[in-house]
């Protein structure tokens, strides 16, 4: 069963259109007048709305006229034309009203038209009907479908015949039809388009070439003979109508007895028959459209452009009535001017304002235009400038056009310019400005330098050293040429960039745009490069001053503050700030921003940097309140990670050998605040990396690991953990936050236990075996959690003792992670016989004794070996006949090479009188050293 199909109610063209007129209004889908016509931004042209909607929704994406593909898919009403097709239709109505004489050869064509009208009617609902057929997928029949092809055959043939009978009339009708044409407006395009439409009537276009030329005369006087196409002017009448182009000043309706318009009139453009306005936008674009051959013509018309064009509602008016589509043409027509190359490259320049109309002006070639008036004249000041401009405005936020003004040639146009014109700043403004637009793109970047940029952007910079707009905008051609690329940063140094940029700090210190373009090239060309973080150690006052004067602009003090985090990770300079007042001015932006994040992250980094490798500086951003502010920023910036990341990182840099830091860092709430970071970045690394790093500091001091723990810091450890097994310099970290949470805090203890910090250290250590961070960081780990017995009987269900010994192999010539390998034994076999037994007979025995034969001078070392013979061998006989004479040696030897350290002393003795107990082997071998206090009367110590 077959949907019925919606009719779509279609307008037919009158036979008496204008040529022109229905050109304009009839949609290039249907073939009808317009009732809502609309402009697509991404070509320019205007079709019926409800057409190219479905255009649209049936996924194109070009153009239905040119097959173009469209950057822009919105539509912009075009009420000019609206209001024009409603006046049209008024006076088809008033031409068609019974009544009106004609001649008989009139009244056929007028009939013939009419069937003509009427075929093109039913052709456009056949199209919709078959497509709506076709998309909808409705035939159900073999004999559905044959019916429904042969109507359409039909009414196909018949329009063809229809086409083909009315201009064979014309044809047969020989002089007169030239007038008739005009009168009854089928214009050569609108035949064209009718022969396209129907491709099988071969005479078509040989007609409408022979018959459809027009009769045109001079501006200047009477009709003086047929001609094809736009009119060419004699040399008053091109004078009179530049003359009438300058008179168009504003977005008023003109006058019908205006110059222009009875110049235009002879023309042949008839517009004082049109009943709605004219408006100086439309006579503008027809002028230019319809008149060529002159070059003050087309100079007065793109001036006109160009200077209305600076406003917002002159471009939009423009952009309804097609202006972009005359300015390209205008500029190729006169290619030894270069008036009109400058004011079409102005006109150019202020159309592109609007994104939209710089697409459109890019499709209609606008970006070679430029390019090719900027090479052609290049002593030519004005096109220089306004190219420059130009590219500037159709680059704008499209990354697309940059790459098609760099396809054309624009980066070299640009350093020829500026080489054209080393001293001009109004020209080297331009420049630069259209240089730092284009280098947004990475490999046009890399186009600029290999052409010579940064050569020039410096040149430029010293030749107007007294310029604040070209060193605002060379300064900024710095910041996007630099970006990432170190060899663009290196070569900038090398030529003396970060003198000319200290330079222009020091000449407008209070010009906010300059100083926020002077600091952001500072922190560029700063970034990861060393040489030029010393080249800029002049500018550091320059740096701090910024911020102090602009502290209250967001804009300014964001950059500021980039640039002194950049510079200040030199030690040096970081000394050097301190001592300028860094310290002050970075927390005093704080407190005047505090809901403005990138003031906050900037901020934020510059005390990471400030802080380095310099206590001073810790000392003085805490008394300015540095601690607090960092709360602060945590606390109102929950869900920035950018915050979070920096102010985590800046908790870890304040608190490093700092105990008061770190004591008013947990006063000011800091440990509420990095718990919940844990939670709410805990799949984002970086941000959890820095977390986490802050955990480990805060918990030094006993009073924070307290206010961690109770705010859950334990199981957000244990969590973030899991969630990144696979990173070795992450579990090293969160290994050495669950060293300093278990600490001295049985609580905390308790808690990772029950959280399954135990499993996450183990698996830790069973990832990364040969990683001597990892193993350090959770055999330490280890070491204070397993002082609870309960965890201890964990550790060893879980493997720890396999994990110890391998370790203890593994990193014979490593003292760190030896010294909390065999602190772990110790904590691990203390009180827990099973895990003695695991240790013994996983050879623990024999690497401890190695540990102490590899450091016999390392006290720790030594202490924790004597503390491990004496917790493995306590009541079991086993362990104590692997670990043999040898370790007695080995014990005796540690006492005499420490006799006045006080754990060895204890260690020692009680390990020997372990080893001594029931293995008579043992004691005569310790007796045999000569080393007679060995024997202790007292209880045995405790083995943790």
């Amino acid at each position: 069963m077959q949907r019925s199909v919606p009719h779509v109610p279609v307008t037919p063209p009158s036979a008496m259109e204008d040529d022109a007129a229905f050109e304009s209004f009839s949609c290039p889908i249907t073939g009808s007048l317009m009732e809502d016509p609309v402009m697509t931004v991404g070509d320019g042209h205007t079709y019926e709305r409800y057409a190219i909607e479905e255009w649209f929704r049936r996924n194109h994406r070009t153009s239905p006229l040119t097959g173009a593909p469209l950057l822009n898919l919105s539509l912009v009403g075009n009420i000019t034309l609206r209001n024009a097709i409603e006046e049209y239709r008024a006076s088809i109505d008033k031409l068609q009203s019974p009544g009106r004489i004609t001649s008989p050869g009139k009244e056929k064509r007028l009939a013939l038209a009419k069937a003509l009208d009427a075929r093109e009617v039913r052709m456009g609902e056949i199209r919709l009907v078959s497509q709506k057929l076709e998309d909808d997928m409705v035939i159900e029949s073999e004999e559905d479908r044959e019916d429904i092809c042969f109507w359409l055959r039909t009414r196909t043939m018949l329009s063809h015949e229809a086409v083909v009978e009315y201009v064979e009339l014309l044809a047969r009708e020989g002089a007169t039809s030239m007038s008739f044409l005009r009168d009854a407006d089928y214009s050569r395009r609108e035949l064209i388009d009718l022969g396209v439409r129907v491709p099988h009537v071969a005479s078509l276009h040989r007609i409408v070439d022979e018959y459809c030329g027009r009769e045109m005369g001079s501006i200047g006087g009477s009709p003086s003979g047929r001609e094809e196409g736009p009119v060419t002017p004699d040399a008053a009448g091109a004078t009179a109508l530049a003359s009438a182009l300058r008179t168009v000043v504003s977005n008023a309706t003109v006058d019908r007895n205006h110059p222009l318009v009875n110049a235009l009139n002879r023309c042949g453009l008839r517009l004082s028959m049109d009943n709605g306005p004219i408006t100086s936008f439309m006579l503008l674009v027809k002028a230019l459209k319809m008149v060529q051959g002159s070059a003050a013509i087309a100079t007065a018309g793109l001036e006109v452009m160009r200077t209305l064009g600076r406003d917002e509602g002159h471009r939009r008016a423009f952009g309804e009535v097609g202006a972009c589509e005359v300015v390209v043409p205008q500029m190729r027509a006169f290619p030894q001017e270069p008036s009109v190359a400058a004011e079409g490259c102005w006109a150019i320049r202020n159309m592109a304002i609007d994104d939209s109309l710089a697409a459109i002006l890019a499709a209609y070639d606008a970006c070679q235009a430029v390019v090719t008036a900027m090479t052609s004249f290049p002593r030519h000041k004005s096109t220089q400038e306004q190219a420059a401009a130009a590219i500037v405005n159709l680059g704008g936020n499209n990354r697309e056009l940059k790459r098609a003004l760099a396809s054309a040639g624009a980066t070299r146009a640009i350093m020829e310019s500026m080489r054209e014109w080393p001293s001009d700043p109004d020209v080297l403004k331009q420049c630069c400005w259209a240089i730092l637009t284009l280098a947004v793109d990475d490999e046009i970047a890399r186009r600029l330098f290999s052409e010579g940029s940064c050569e020039a952007v410096v040149a430029a910079m010293r030749a107007c050293p007294t310029d604040r707009l070209v060193l605002t905008k060379a300064c900024a051609a710095i910041v996007n040429l630099s970006g990432g690329n170190q060899t663009i940063k290196t070569s900038f140094g090398a030529m003396g960039a970060c003198d000319e940029v200290i330079r222009a700090m020091r000449a407008f210190p209070r010009d906010g745009p300059l100083q926020k373009q002077v600091c952001w090239a500072m922190k560029n060309l700063a970034g990861a490069n060393d040489p030029n973080r010393k080249r800029f150690a002049p500018g550091l006052d320059g740096v701090v001053l910024a911020v102090r004067n602009f502290g209250a602009d967001r804009d300014v003090a964001e950059q500021a503050l980039g640039a002194l985090r950049t510079l200040a990770v030199d030690d040096e300079n970081a000394r050097s700030f301190g001592e300028l007042g860094a310290c002050e001015v970075v927390c005093s932006a704080m407190r005047a921003h505090p809901s403005i994040a990138g003031i906050q992250v900037q901020s934020c980094g510059s005390i990471i940097n400030l802080c380095g490798n310099n206590p001073e500086n810790r000392k003085r951003l805490a008394n300015m309140g540095a601690c607090e502010l960092v709360a602060a920023a945590l606390r109102n910036h929950r869900t920035d990670r950018g915050v979070n990341e920096q102010a985590c990182w800046a908790v870890t840099s304040l608190g490093v050998s700092t105990p008061e830091n770190r004591r008013k860092l947990g006063e000011a709430g800091v440990c509420q605040c990095i718990v919940a970071t844990l939670r709410t970045f805990h799949a984002d690394r970086p941000v959890v990396e820095q977390a986490v790093s802050a955990v480990r500091n805060l918990a030094i001091e006993e009073e924070n690991t307290r206010k961690l723990g109770s705010e859950g810091a334990c199981d957000a450890i244990v969590m973030v953990m899991r969630a990144y097994p696979g990173e070795a310099t992450f579990q090293s970290k969160a290994c050495a936050a669950v060293v300093n949470l278990a600490g001295g805090n049985s609580d905390n203890k308790r808690k990772l236990g029950l959280g399954g910090a135990v499993q996450a250290v183990v698996a830790a250590l069973k990832a990364f075996p040969t990683d001597a961070s990892v193993t350090e960081q959770g055999l330490w780990a280890t070491k204070n959690m397993a002082v609870d017995a309960e965890n201890t009987v964990l550790f060893g269900n879980v493997g720890i003792c396999e994990v110890i010994v391998a370790a203890l192999r593994t990193f014979q010539q490593e003292s760190r992670v030896l010294i909390q390998a065999l602190a772990a034994a110790v904590n691990c076999s203390g009180g827990n016989d099973e895990n003695k037994r695991r240790l013994g007979s996983l050879g623990a025995c024999q690497e401890i004794i190695r540990s102490m034969q590899s450091f016999p001078t390392n006290a720790t070392v030594q202490l924790q070996a004597c503390w491990c013979i004496k917790n493995i061998s306590n009541n079991s006989d086993e362990n104590k006949r692997k670990f043999g004479p040898v370790s007695g040696e080995m014990v005796v030897a540690a006492l005499r090479a420490f006799p006045t350290d006080e754990g060895i002393l204890r260690e020692g003795k009680a390990a020997l009188r372990n080893l001594s107990n029931n293995n008579a082997e043992n004691r005569a071998r310790i007796e045999s050293l000569n080393y007679r206090d060995h024997l202790i009367r007292s209880s045995p110590f405790s083995s943790k």
